[in-house]
């Protein structure tokens, strides 16, 4: 009787992160990008393009794995700074 040989092959697909880390990281992400988004939508161009540039470059960094959860910290950074400077505008 011949026995084949197993074969297992695994894909990778992106760093590997922890469930809880990438489900902030992505929420953190949205808040981002809503702000910006929102930001614009209220006729100011200079915060929300600052804030749009620094959050694609830790953005960069994260998914290239340099950042870490520095990453994931500076997003959720930029993310509560444009909203309450969104807050602050309108009132």
């Amino acid at each position: 009787m011949t026995k084949g040989k197993q074969v297992v092959v695994t894909v990778a697909s992106g760093p590997p992160a922890e469930p809880a880390s990438s489900m902030f990281f992505y929420l953190a992400l949205i808040a981002w990008l809503g702000g910006v988004v929102v930001s614009f939508a209220n006729g100011n161009r200079r915060l929300p393009a600052v804030v749009l540039l620094l959050g694609l470059g830790l953005l960069a960094l994260t998914l290239a794995g340099q950042a870490g959860y520095f990453g994931l910290a500076g997003i959720a950074f930029l993310a509560a700074l444009i909203w309450v400077a969104n807050k602050a505008d309108t009132t």
